[in-house]
């Protein structure tokens, strides 16, 4: 049995690893930190299970136009520790209030970024905040399942092709199961981002204690990694972020995504609100908004359960300017030299010659071009 030909044609959603009935099928590391099936050829019987329901091989369903709402909860402190508006707490506080279970990113021991099984407010916390990263997601769909099949109540939060690779998985409808995706840019390899907290503890002679890819307390919409090492000093940087805004180091399905609609696959679908100032300005602050897309019925009747807890306000779909709602992130005619230069000479080469020389060139260009426009 072969998977695929080419790694752009696989999302490394997990799918076919949740359904084999060998368990014939293990995740493997490429040189690029991307997790790939492989096939164990001397479990696997060629039931072609992986195959028939691969998101990738088959065209996943859609919903039919949304609802979008501009979303504010209503408690400052939820804000100033989520991404954006708050919008996941909400629809999670909605799972937790029936003793269901959440399941969403969150980092590790590490500070590695992978799914895990939250059955409190507690434990859902940790999985506020974007991630720039590829998440791991282990054996979650089989959880997921299992939690499903014994009645309880389900939130599975990730990027679109995890939600179509969970719903691939476990085969069938399930009304106590909720899905909620976010409006994707694209997932880094998690190599990067191991790569540049090593980078920083060499740099710095110290441990690192915290770590954050997206600090969550800092003005909305000036990201900033966040570290804290172990004599209690921070450190604030923009770096890792820029290095992923370039777009180098994203998986290579990213470049060809089928999930770059505004038709959703899933129930929610979750997002910072840029554009906020011409939407829906009365709610525009620096804690946040978010973008909420209401997909389903399902969603819709849980969602008149939720709005309670924040400011809202309906706007039509074209307020929603993400590009990656309607094509994918174009493939840079510099990837293949970015990991040429990352593999031969390593993360601070890569950091140096991207962001400080790269970065700074293309601002310089950018700003140039709207004088331009500006003196006419």
């Amino acid at each position: 049995m072969i998977l695929f030909d080419r790694k752009e044609d696989c999302c490394s959603c997990t799918a076919c690893l949740g359904i084999c009935p060998k368990k014939a099928i293990s995740m493997q590391s490429d040189s690029e930190g991307f997790l790939y099936p492989v096939i164990d050829k001397n479990l696997c019987v060629d039931c072609g299970l992986c195959k028939k329901i691969c998101p990738m091989c088959n065209e996943p369903a859609k919903n039919p136009i949304p609802d979008v709402y501009a979303f504010k909860y209503k408690s400052d402190e939820v804000r100033l520790k989520s991404s954006s508006g708050g919008a996941f707490t909400a629809v999670s506080d909605y799972v937790l209030e029936k003793k269901g279970y959440v399941f969403g990113a969150e980092y590790d021991e590490n500070f590695c970024v992978s799914h895990a099984e939250a059955h409190s407010a507690a434990e859902r916390d940790l999985m506020r905040g974007s991630k720039y990263v590829r998440s791991r997601l282990g054996d979650t769909f089989e959880k997921v399942k299992k939690c499903l099949e014994a009645g309880e109540y389900v939130l599975f939060s990730g990027t679109p092709c995890q939600v179509a690779g969970l719903y691939a998985c476990i085969g069938r409808e399930y009304e106590r199961l909720i899905t909620c995706d976010l409006i994707c840019h694209g997932t880094p390899s998690p190599k990067l981002w191991k790569d540049y907290l090593e980078h920083l503890k060499n740099k710095t002679g110290k441990s690192i204690v915290s770590a954050a890819i997206r600090e969550t307390s800092t003005k909305w919409g000036d990201h900033m990694t966040k570290v804290i090492f172990d004599d209690g000093s921070e450190f604030f940087s923009k770096e890792y972020i820029k290095l992923f805004t370039l777009n180098n180091a994203l998986h290579p399905a990213c470049y060809s995504c089928r999930f770059t609609s505004v038709q959703r696959v899933s129930d929610f679908t979750l997002s910072d609100f840029w554009g906020i100032e011409n939407a829906a300005p009365e709610l525009k602050d620096e804690k946040g908004v978010s973008m909420l897309f209401v997909n389903t019925k399902k969603a819709a009747e849980i969602f008149d359960e939720i709005k309670s807890n924040a400011e809202i306000k309906k706007v039509v779909i074209e307020t929603a300017v993400q590009p990656q709602l309607y094509h994918p992130v174009r493939l840079p005619r510099t990837r293949k030299m970015f990991w040429r230069d990352y593999s031969n000479k390593g993360i601070a080469f890569v950091i140096d010659k991207y962001v400080t020389r790269m970065y700074g060139m293309r601002l310089k260009l950018f700003a140039a071009n709207m004088l331009k426009k500006i003196k006419g």
